[in-house]
């Protein structure tokens, strides 16, 4: 299924006259809705039906699960104005809501270890949360190696500290990282983490938007139990988990 979107105001042209779609808006109402779309005008209902008529023929036959914004660029993802973020566009138009919660009790085994020291939950996959993110609890013995610096082109990383010390690099220098704090790495963003203390510890780590990462937990685990990768055979791995290593 495909949706429209237009939430700019719109003009509509009926017997030569033209009327505004958003009721009692006058020419100030019409001039403010104008700059806030990127390109500083007011849509037609002429080119919303256009891109109806465009949906419906073979052309787009093969366009579906979408929903294609008609706003002149006013709602692109989350728009940001300033510091305000308004709302997503809607994905579930029903009137009760449903009952589509998934809930893993603590007492889940783990999914994955990577050698004898380091132990990966999936705590929420990319693809049970449909692509918003993956949620990962990473939990490391004293003196566990971790990533060396990289960065990610496609999504952002964060991390929260459950228990014990990580040290954790942001780009410039190195924080001991304890329970409670939280380090948010953008796209692009250089980091990378180890647990050089001398005790056990536990954190979260989750990607936005969701991404297939258990296929590279999996591979740095293969790695950890003594699989050979040669440099170009890792090179490869590492580029479609879109791991790029400084």
């Amino acid at each position: 299924m495909t949706t429209i979107g237009a939430p700019s105001p719109l003009h509509s042209s009926y017997r030569g006259k033209v009327a505004l779609v958003v009721e009692r808006a006058g020419q100030e109402a019409q001039r403010q809705a104008a700059l806030s779309t990127p390109m500083r005008r007011i849509g037609s209902a002429e080119e919303v039906a256009a891109t109806v008529l465009w949906l419906c023929s073979d052309q787009a036959s093969f366009v579906t699960g979408v929903t294609v914004p008609i706003d002149g660029g006013q709602y692109a993802g989350l728009k940001q104005k300033g510091n305000a973020l308004s709302y997503p566009d809607p994905k579930y138009f029903g009137d009760k809501g449903e009952i589509s919660a998934i809930y893993r009790p603590a007492s889940q085994p783990p999914d994955i270890e990577v050698g004898a020291n380091r132990t990966l939950y999936y705590v929420a996959t990319g693809i049970s949360t449909h692509g918003q993110f993956g949620l990962y609890r990473w939990d490391s013995k004293s003196g566990s190696t971790g990533p060396n610096a990289h960065f990610h082109r496609t999504m952002s990383e964060s991390f929260f500290i459950l228990s014990g010390t990580m040290r954790l690099f942001n780009g410039e220098r190195w924080i001991d990282a304890t329970a409670g704090d939280f380090l948010y790495v953008p796209e692009g963003g250089i980091h990378a983490f180890h647990n050089e203390s001398d005790e056990p510890s536990s954190m979260l780590i989750m990607f936005a938007p969701g991404a297939p990462r258990e296929g590279y937990f999996e591979a740095i685990a293969e790695k950890a139990a003594g699989r050979q990768f040669s440099d170009d055979e890792w090179r490869e791995i590492s580029i479609r988990h879109d791991n790029y290593f400084i």
